[in-house]
């Protein structure tokens, strides 16, 4: 977990969280709500430079998946490359379950029935199996923003496998590590690249260099508790990194082809939050209550905000109005579903007992 003083800490479901980090997955989340509200408002608002900028916040995204890559990988780097403890698989695999299954399936089967007339054999057992992303006939449907929840749990699946096997690449030698991880990186990005349909895209070998940033601070970190101090010469400060992110967003936002920059800032925007930087107003502005207590619901406000978008835009004149009139029921419904459905397995999952490193993942 980024960070130790109590100010950066807050609670979620009885157990202490990083501020810095659930607030990465506020603006993630809420950066992916004013995208959407930017495609879905009516008059196409979208094509505007404010409008293309909106529609860029859909590569929020880049952050989740590059704070999944830290968290999650942050444990196993630990074990092979810092003297850590050894991992309980079968503990890693509940834990993840518990986070993450329970509100997607009941997502599924409330739209399903509510939207789809109760939905067909295909659709439910596409979506049940985690499958949907990759049929075209199930792809996007539904809610469209479950295929990045997919190509997370594929992810889980994999990180013991990819762990084991940079592990035993880099022969207890970080920087061998890291190297490997640059290597897979870029042919990640080479089938991101060649890939022209939504399909291969959206599906976790085109996607995994997102992961990659994030794992390549794990490494970073490790090596830094190692010697106390950074393995190679850095910026010191959060907001450097912060501010070094800002044109690699921008361009991003501008230039939707390159949406790849994305995985480079996301790299320096999660280190901002998770590294052993000097703080400064950067990370206090990173631990901002408010903004912390979003990231702890920012699961269930992303999964539900597009419905909810979707069915506000049809009674909306504006991208102004669609979002005035979009954000509070997010949130207010993000909140509910937390409180009714994400808490109660996350106390379970906490009572059964945490493994290493999953208290930070989330």
């Amino acid at each position: 977990m980024a960070g130790g003083a109590a100010d950066d800490l807050i609670e979620q479901a009885g157990s202490a969280r990083s501020a810095p980090v659930e607030s990465l997955r506020a603006v993630a989340a809420l950066a992916v709500l004013a995208g959407h509200v930017a495609v879905a408002a009516p008059g196409a608002p979208g094509v505007s430079p404010v409008g293309r900028a909106l529609v860029g916040g859909t590569f929020g995204v880049a952050l989740f998946f590059a704070l999944s890559g830290y968290l999650l990988y942050l444990p196993f780097a630990r074990r092979d490359f810092g003297g850590g403890r050894r991992i309980d698989l079968p503990g890693y695999a509940r834990n993840r379950a518990l986070r993450v299954l329970p509100l997607y399936v009941v997502s599924v089967g409330a739209l399903l029935v509510v939207q789809h007339d109760g939905g067909s054999w295909s659709q439910w057992w596409r979506f049940l199996l985690l499958a949907e992303n990759f049929s075209a006939a199930t792809f996007g449907e539904v809610n469209a923003v479950l295929w990045s929840v997919v190509v997370e749990v594929h992810f889980y699946a994999l990180l013991p496998l990819l762990a084991l096997g940079i592990a035993r690449f880099a022969g207890g030698s970080p920087e061998t590590a890291a190297a490997g991880l640059c290597l897979l990186g870029a042919v990640s990005y080479g089938l991101y690249g060649l890939s022209d349909g939504v399909l291969w895209r959206s599906a976790l070998p085109a996607l995994l260099f997102f992961f990659v940033a994030g794992m390549l601070l794990a490494l970073l970190h490790v090596a830094w508790d190692a010697r106390r101090a950074a393995p190679v010469r850095l910026p010191q400060r959060a907001a450097t990194w912060l501010a070094l992110s800002v044109p690699l967003w921008i361009a991003a936002s501008w230039r939707h082809e390159l949406a790849a920059l994305t995985a480079v800032a996301a790299f320096l925007t999660v280190g901002a939050a998770v590294l052993p930087l000097h703080g400064g107003r950067a990370r206090a502005a990173l631990a901002w209550r408010p903004l912390a207590l979003v990231g702890v619901v920012s699961y269930s406000v992303y999964v539900w905000h597009l419905p909810i978008v979707e069915s506000a835009a049809r009674g909306t004149g504006s991208a102004g109005g669609l979002l005035a009139t979009a954000l509070p029921l997010a949130l207010a419904a993000g909140a509910g579903s937390y409180l009714v459905i994400e808490r109660p397995f996350l106390r379970l999952r906490r009572r059964w007992g945490a493994t290493p490193g999953a208290g930070a993942a989330g």
